[in-house]
C-alpha cells in the first residue's frame, strides 16, 4: 500500500524509474506487530521494487528479493550497512507499545529514540533524500477526545505521558521533523 502510493506520486523515484526501498522494522515487541512491514515488503515485491528489510530477529525476518538484512535498529553500524544503496526508507521500527516490553524502558529508548537517530544520520550520511516515518497518535493524544484534529495539533507534554512508549515516540517524531530539509552529504 505505501510503496504503491510512493510510486504513483514518484515520491521515492530518484533514478529515472528505479528505486531501492529500505524498511526498518522491529520483529519482536513492535507496535505494528510485524504486519505492516510484511505488507509493505509484499507490495514492493509485487511492484518489482527492490527492498531491503532491516529486522532485529532473523527468525522473524522478511525476505524480499534477496535483500534481507539482519541487525538492530539501535546499532548505528547495522543501520548504515543495511540502508546503503537505498533511495527511500520506511522507518516502522518501534518497541514497547504493549506487554512486558512496555517495562523495558532502556530498550524502548534504544529502539524508538536512538534507532530513529541512527536512521536519520544514515540518511544524511548516505544521501538518502526520502524518509517515511511511522509514528503514533499518542504523540498528541492525552486521554481527551480530539475533534477535527489535524497535523497542527500541539504535542502532548512529554512529562505528562502515562507510558514510556508514547513519550519516546513523541521525542522521535520531533527529531524526524527537525531533520526535515537537513543537507545531505
Amino acid at each position: 500500500m505505501l510503496v504503491r502510493r510512493c510510486q504513483e506520486r514518484d515520491a521515492c523515484d530518484s533514478n529515472g524509474g528505479s528505486m531501492v526501498v529500505a524498511v526498518a522494522a522491529q520483529a519482536h515487541g513492535s507496535s505494528l506487530g510485524g504486519s505492516s512491514d510484511k505488507e509493505l515488503a509484499a507490495t514492493s515485491m509485487a511492484s518489482r521494487v527492490p527492498v531491503v528489510v532491516v529486522v532485529n530477529d532473523g527468525s522473524d525476518s522478511v525476505r524480499v528479493n534477496g535483500g534481507n538484512q539482519g541487525g538492530d535498529v539501535a546499532r548505528k553500524a547495522d543501520i548504515e550497512r543495511s540502508l546503503r544503496g537505498a533511495d527511500c526508507v520506511f522507518h516502522l521500527a518501534s518497541y514497547g507499545m504493549s506487554g512486558k516490553e512496555m517495562l523495558q524502558f532502556g530498550r524502548v529508548d534504544e529502539v524508538n529514540i536512538n534507532g530513529t537517530c541512527h536512521v536519520l544520520e544514515a540518511c544524511v550520511e548516505l544521501g538518502i533524500r526520502r524518509l517515511v516515518y511511522v509514528s503514533t497518535y499518542n504523540v498528541v493524544y492525552g486521554g481527551k477526545e480530539i475533534v477535527n484534529g489535524n497535523e497542527s495539533l500541539p504535542y502532548f507534554p512529554l512529562d505528562e505521558h502515562v507510558d514510556h512508549y508514547s513519550r519516546s515516540k513523541s521525542i522521535a517524531e520531533q527529531l524526524v521533523l527537525k531533520s526535515n530539509g537537513r543537507p545531505l552529504k
